[in-house]
């Protein structure tokens, strides 16, 4: 069987084409694969939830008869993580329990 010469630079064209556009696709076109993108839409769940939260939360904060004082004690805390513990024991678990349960889905 005969081939046409020009049919083997076509394929192979098409070929680098093809890699072409895909790498062009996933970098400049916001091409995302499902798991990126499932962890952008867990991403702004979360910040959503955090957003209509916050204020409920500084509301319950400020309802407490000795709040002036856990105020001062927790701008003296440099770390995230002594803030966090600082804040449950603050204002309870309840104003961030549906943060976890949005982190379990």
């Amino acid at each position: 069987m005969k081939i046409h010469p020009g049919v083997k630079p076509a394929v192979w064209g098409a070929v680098v084409g093809a890699v072409a556009f895909a790498v062009v696709g996933f970098s400049s076109l916001g091409w995302t694969l499902g798991s990126t993108a499932e962890k952008m839409a867990n991403q702004r769940a979360e910040t959503a939830v955090v957003a209509v939260l916050a204020p409920i939360c500084v509301e319950k904060f400020q309802q407490q008869t000795d709040a002036a004082a856990k105020l001062v004690a927790f701008n003296k805390v440099t770390s995230s993580w002594d803030r966090r513990s600082l804040i449950e024991k603050a204002a309870g678990l309840q104003c961030l329990e549906p943060t976890n349960r949005i982190r379990q889905l």
